[in-house]
């Protein structure tokens, strides 16, 4: 229950400040998903590997799997990374890559 609840929190607090996306090239939505991990102490080994991992929670998603089964890919991928960190990591990748999947955040 404690897991999912830092997870719910990260994700909830990801997609309230990741600023809305604008209409613009990749490359802008890129740096501003890359921009927000780094706000949040969010490393990866290279901004393309993050940007991958974002594509792949967004097709898991449209994948019809749950937040829940996200959640843990995300959290077997990034071992070095905390259980809040991991959702908001995947809040920040809904966010910035298919907000149609934000409905599927714990709010």
């Amino acid at each position: 229950m404690f897991f999912r609840l830092l997870l719910a929190t990260g994700a909830a607090l990801a997609a309230a400040v990741v600023a809305t996306p604008l209409a613009s090239a990749d490359s802008a939505q890129d740096q501003q998903f890359i921009d927000t991990l780094s706000n949040q102490g969010i490393t990866f080994p290279s901004s393309d590997s993050a940007i991958s991992d974002a594509h792949a929670v967004c097709s898991m998603f449209s994948d019809g799997q749950s937040f829940d089964q996200v959640a843990q890919k995300v959290v077997d991928a990034n071992p070095g990374l905390s259980e809040y960190n991991d959702g908001f990591f995947i809040g920040a990748s809904v966010k910035v890559y298919c907000p149609q999947y934000s409905d599927e955040l714990p709010q």
